[in-house]
Formats: C-alpha cells, structure tokens, sequence
C-alpha cells in the first residue's frame, strides 16, 4: 500500500505542476452543460410543453452542475496515450520491467488529474449550493449519501477498464482515433449528456440501460441528486461491478494478446 500511495504522490505532483492545463479542461467541460441548462430552464418556461410538466428548475439546474463535474472525474483519458506513445511508440517496454502491473501505473497516472479536476468542479457546486441553495437537489439520507459516493467511485473504475480496452485495441490498429470518436459520440447520446434518461422514451431508457455509458455519468449524477430509490441504488452498483468484470477480463485477454505481437520498436 505504501508503494501505490508513493505511485500517486509523484504522479500528483507531476500533474499539479500543470494545474493550469486541468483547470482549461474543465471549463471545457463545464460550457456544454451550462448551455444546456439554460435551455431546459427556457423550456420550462413555455407552459404549452408537455416536457414542462415532467421536471422542475431544480432537476435541471442541479443535473447539468453535477453533470458539469462528472464528465471531469469520472471520465478517463488514457486510452490514447496507450495507443500513440506506449503501444505504437514502443513505450510500453519502459513499463513491463516496472514492479507494478501496467494497469495499476496508469491508474495512478491518470487519478491525480481527476482529483484536481474534481476540484475545480466542487468549488463550482459549493458557489451554485451557497448562491442559489433550492436550485440543487442532494440525497439527505446517510444511505443515499454514501450510495452516491459509492456509484461515483465505481463509475470511474468502469470508464477507466472501458478506455483501458479500448487503448488495448491499437495493438492490431494503425489507428484508434475513429473507435475513439465513435465511442465519445455514442457515449453522448445514450450516457445522459443530452439530456437525462428519465426524460428519454421507454425503449430508449431499455437501449440505455443495456449499455455501460449511463453508468459512467447519469446515474452517479441521479445518485447525487437523490432521484434513485433504495433498490436502484444496489441495482446500479451491481450492473456497474458486473460491467467492471466484463471490461476487466477483456482487458486481460488483450493484454496477454497484445504482448505477443508488441515489439520495443512499437507496432
């Protein structure tokens, strides 16, 4: 345990010496869902939508501030990387004479980014919470509180084994770039950046809930919003956990796959 914390210590200060570069990618995270937001609240405006009726101003308000800072943490970046500089680069034969898994050096890689991302994004809720306090919803109950932080944890170990296989990918690809667009796109509209699920039809909510996106972002933002019952709360942590062990066992195969072919020049 020592060794990982000492991993994370110098991974941190690597990535606090460039706080700078977090702090402009958060505000690029943080534009879309304002805009968002802001259209929704003109649409309640308008009583002859029917949306109107279905959600409330702080619904709204309060999905887009938390979904402003979970598209900042919960999101992991690291499959490009891995692609480009470890696998096509031949950096990767720095990291297998290392005495920690590869998996565990690019996890502690990539967690001090999203801490101090995350930051930045709870100083943005603490200034909505203390300016405009009705316009946030927040689980008020100690099992729904720890709930949430308990969704949110295991929403960022799923992206990450999810961009873990899809890095791993780029041992048989020249290029991953377009499963790399492909995957933001289709993680735009069924994870709940559009819009939330709950306002989706019926046979849209069933498409996304047989995928891992809505797990990365929605619902650990409905978590926080108080919005799930207690049987979803143990449903979600549990679809969540079985999609960690499918994207971890993936991970392996191609891993073991993947060393076969991989060269010290790149592939």
């Amino acid at each position: 345990m020592c060794r990982f914390f000492t991993l994370f210590r110098l991974h941190f200060d690597s990535a606090f010496q460039q706080r700078g570069r977090s702090f402009v990618w958060f505000l690029a995270s943080i534009i879309p869902p304002v805009l968002l937001m802001m259209y929704w609240n003109s649409v309640m405006k308008s009583t002859q939508n029917p949306v109107a009726s279905m959600i409330t101003p702080a619904f709204i308000t309060s999905y887009y501030v938390y979904y402003s800072i979970a598209i900042s943490v919960f999101v992991a970046h690291v499959e490009y990387e891995i692609a480009e500089i470890d696998i096509k680069r031949g950096e990767l034969s720095r990291y297998l004479v290392r005495p920690y898994p590869y998996i565990w050096l690019k996890f502690f890689e990539e967690l001090p980014w999203k801490l101090i991302q995350g930051s930045f994004g709870l100083i943005t809720a603490i200034c909505f919470f203390l300016f405009f306090p009705k316009l946030l919803s927040l689980p008020h109950d100690i099992f729904f509180v720890v709930g949430a932080f308990l969704i949110a944890i295991s929403a960022y170990i799923l992206c990450f084994m999810y961009k873990m296989v899809l890095g791993m990918c780029a041992f048989w690809l020249e290029d991953i770039q377009g499963i790399g667009q492909i995957s933001e796109i289709v993680m735009v509209i069924f994870g709940g950046s559009i819009m939330p699920l709950i306002l989706m039809p019926e046979w849209l909510r069933v498409v996304c809930n047989s995928m891992p996106f809505a797990y990365f972002l929605y619902y650990p933002i409905a978590s926080f919003q108080g919005v799930l019952s207690q049987t979803e709360v143990f449903a979600v942590l549990g679809i969540q956990w079985m999609w960690i062990g499918f994207f971890m066992g993936l991970y392996m195969i191609l891993w073991r796959a993947g060393l076969k072919i991989f060269t010290a020049s790149g592939s």
